[in-house]
């Protein structure tokens, strides 16, 4: 058998695997990361309860925002879930972390905690290293620390105050008309969604959702447009999500794989077409001293 029917024969065996391999993460491990409602939901109810129960103002944010209020659920492709409090009531909410462990199993970290379980996301640096808070606030993990929910926490401001804090300042700040309103920052700044006035926010209102009233923002759709823009309404999944979701089916998301290993194994093959290359006798090279 030629060498080039050998590799041939290789290559497809070794695709075959590889579907195999990628058909069962995406069963038994992908699936429930496309349909992210059955986890964050429970999530996102305990973590209401508590707030409302212990009197910390909590409410929808960004993208569980956009999926409740728009879509009525949370969004199929979401990563997590997203709330917000006032930096006053930081002090209360970490007070419940054990609250959070005994009750629910949670695992609360706040700025400044390092999450040893989570070191695993720094292997492909060949180093094992703890993920280190640095925001939002306040993340609480599930007992698997799979699933989580943001909590930021917003301060408030004056205008002066606001535009030292972020180089995103809302439309209208400059308008005479709001001459005096103070705004609502985020303590993770350098976005364009981190800062908005407070009347955007409070007093707040509810919606329906998961079996219950969801508190949001006084004004939903006027947060929604400064955070993602007036197409808002328009559902646009992005990131890693678009391939191993299916939504360019299943054969393209195989095939991304694929070819994301044949650009992986070009250093691979170049070391063994040089194996390869024929070399001349010790005693012809002798004779060409």
């Amino acid at each position: 058998m030629s060498l080039t029917k050998r590799r041939l024969r290789l290559y497809l065996a070794s695709a075959a695997f590889l579907f195999v391999v990628w058909a069962t993460y995406k069963t038994l491990f992908v699936g429930s990361k496309c349909k992210m409602g059955d986890n964050l939901n429970p999530i996102i109810t305990n973590i209401l309860e508590t707030f409302e129960k212990h009197g910390i103002q909590v409410y929808l944010d960004d993208g569980t925002l956009l999926g409740m209020y728009r879509d009525g659920k949370v969004m199929d492709f979401e990563f997590d879930a997203d709330l917000s409090i006032q930096q006053a009531d930081l002090d209360k909410v970490v007070a419940l972390r054990k609250h959070f462990q005994d009750s629910y199993d949670y695992s609360l970290y706040t700025l400044g905690d390092y999450i040893f379980q989570k070191g695993w996301t720094m292997l492909y640096m060949l180093k094992w290293e703890p993920y280190l808070v640095d925001a939002p606030c306040v993340r609480i993990y599930d007992p698997d620390k799979w699933y989580y929910a943001d909590v930021y926490c917003d301060v408030r401001v004056t205008k002066a105050e606001m535009l030292n804090l972020t180089t995103f300042p809302p439309a209208g700040y400059d308008d005479p008309k709001n001459a005096g309103k103070m705004f609502l920052c985020d303590m993770e700044m350098g976005t364009r969604e981190n800062c908005m006035f407070e009347d955007m926010i409070f007093p707040l209102k509810t919606i329906k959702g998961l079996g219950r009233d969801l508190p949001v923002p006084h004004d939903i759709e006027g947060v929604l447009t400064q955070v993602y823009g007036p197409d808002w309404r328009i559902p646009r999944p992005k990131g890693i999500k678009t391939i191993i979701c299916n939504r360019t089916g299943w054969w393209a998301s195989f095939l991304v794989v694929l070819v994301i290993l044949f650009i992986l194994s070009i250093p691979i093959r170049a070391e063994f077409r040089e194996r390869e290359r024929p070399r001349l006798p010790l005693s012809a090279r002798d004779h060409l001293k």
